[in-house]
Order: C-alpha cells, then structure tokens, then sequence
C-alpha cells in the first residue's frame, strides 16, 4: 500500500481482496485521502454509519448473504429455523457473516444462545473441531450456513458427507470455480445440495451484460473460466470507470467522491441498480442464489 500510494502517488485503490487486508488498508487509505473502492470484502469494518468519506463498497455486506441464505433455508426450502447451524472463520470475516446470520434467525424466533456455532482457524482447512461439534448434534441439524473460504468450505462439505449427515449447505460468496472444481472432484453426490449467495449473478447468463463480460474475459484471458471472482471484480470496475468519466479530466480525491456519490439508480445490466450518496457508499445489496450442479455448473435459484 506504502509503495502504491505513497510511492506511485496513487488516488485511488480498486479490488483489494480480503477482510484482513482491508481492516488494514482501509484506514491507511483515509489517513493518505485516498479513495478505497470495491473491494472483494463483505465485512462490517468497512461498513460503518454513517460511512467513511474514502471507502465505496459494491457488494453486499456478508451479514446480508448470511441472513438471505438463512431466508432461502427457512421460505423457500421449508427448513425449521431452529435445526440451522452456522459454520463461520473465526475472524472478522467469518463473525461479519455469523452476526447476519444469527441476526435472520432471531427474526424467526431462534435465541443466539440456540444457535449451534461451528468455527474453523482463519487460513487453514482444519475443520475437525467443528466436525466433531456437529456430530454431537447431528440429530438437530438440518442445514448449515458457511461463512467460509472455498477451501474449508469444500473440506466441511466433504466430510460431513463422508460421515453420513444427511445436510443443506450454503455458503457465502466464495470462488465459485474453486468450490466446485474440489467437490466434483471429491466424487459423485459431493455437489448436492449445495447453495453459494454472490453478489453477482450466473456469469453464463444470456444477460447483454454478461456477454461483454464474458468476451472481455477471454480476450484477455484466453481460456479462464468464466466465474464470481472475476465477474464481481469486472462490475466493480465499470462502477469505477462510470465515476471516472463523471468526474473528468482533472481528477483528485475530492472530484473522484463527488462522482462517485453521484452515481444514483444507474442500470448495469445485472439484476437490479446502483446508487450511492454522501450518507450511503453502500452500491448494492444485492444477493443471488447459485446452486451447484452434479458437473460443477451454477444454476441460478431464487432465494426469497
């Protein structure tokens, strides 16, 4: 971050991945009155109210991917609220998408102490406490909402199934491509019943949008697969290039918040509009539900 900005006077930082880097790079950002935009973070530390002068989010908050999936669990799949487990990093990733979760539950009547918590080491795939955990309880779970990395998420699914719980499983906005290339791999029966919340839509929809970024993405990356990661960070560019131009061409820090904040119910293309303001850095809310197929394809479900 010292080196981009300090050393190649950067404005403005786009796509910063993670939580743990951007609890860090957030505030450094502010102290430098460098804009922080976009990054591939739903935690609440970059959320604050009223929000930060320098931060701008496109994606939805991981407590709001949290509290849909438990929704699609309880609505849609007809799920008893109180048979849901949460299995969450332990860090502020994981306890951002833990708090919406529990938060969603308690609306359905469930008491945080009820709530079965299973948690696993931030950068690792050691799932074995949590494993033992619900093994324990196995008989009061029906369904468990992740708040995981592809990886753990993976590993969890595995084996739970290996030992025979008969589960649902959703997960926050990982990579999809990493999460289905481990459990297709893992072998016959390991994709089902698998839902992932993004923040983006099935990147092989017929949607104009979507076709743009599908061209762009093999012209600049012949063979890549098409997927969440690249598609959120393809969006939170042409968010990004949309304030440029209304900013124009004598751009600093005060012209680049300005038309940013001005950006307002601006159709993308992708489901649903993106507004921001001086009182809300918050582009969308949008969650969208992609469940796993048995050859590791996504086909998108509604989740209300």
């Amino acid at each position: 971050m010292k080196e981009v900005v300090e050393g190649q006077a950067a404005f403005a930082i786009v796509g910063n991945v993670g939580t743990a880097t951007s609890a860090v790079a957030a505030p450094y950002c502010a102290e430098k009155d460098c804009v922080f935009f976009g990054a591939l973070s739903g935690a609440d530390v970059l959320r604050k109210t009223p929000p930060d002068r320098h931060v701008f989010n496109f994606r939805a908050s991981l407590a709001a991917e949290a509290a849909a999936a438990v929704r699609y669990l309880v609505d849609v799949r007809r799920l008893t609220a109180r048979r849901i487990a949460v299995f969450a990093q332990d860090d502020d990733f994981g306890r951002s998408g833990q708090r919406g979760a529990i938060r969603q539950l308690g609306e359905y009547g469930v008491a945080e102490a009820d709530v079965l918590k299973l948690t696993y080491p931030r950068n690792t795939a050691d799932v074995r406490d949590a494993l033992a955990k619900l093994k324990e309880r196995a008989a009061d779970v029906d369904a468990v909402v992740m708040v995981a990395t592809y990886k753990p998420a993976a590993t969890f699914v595995r084996k739970t199934k290996d030992a025979r719980l008969d589960l649902f499983y959703t997960t926050v906005s990982a990579d999809s491509n990493g999460l289905a290339e481990e459990l297709v791999l893992s072998g016959e029966g390991y994709t089902d019943r698998v839902l992932l919340t993004q923040v983006v839509p099935v990147p092989t929809a017929g949607a104009t949008t979507l076709i743009r970024y599908r061209k762009e993405l093999e012209r600049r990356a012949p063979g890549e697969k098409p997927g969440s990661t690249s598609l959120e960070a393809w969006i939170g560019a042409q968010i990004f290039l949309q304030a440029l131009e209304r900013a124009g061409r004598e751009l600093d820090t005060a012209k680049l918040v300005a038309a940013l904040e001005g950006i307002r119910d601006w159709d993308l293309g992708i489901g649903g509009r993106i507004s921001f303001g001086p009182g809300d850095h918050q582009g969308s809310d949008m969650v969208f539900g992609w469940l796993l197929q048995p050859d590791g394809t996504y086909r998108q479900v509604d989740l209300e």
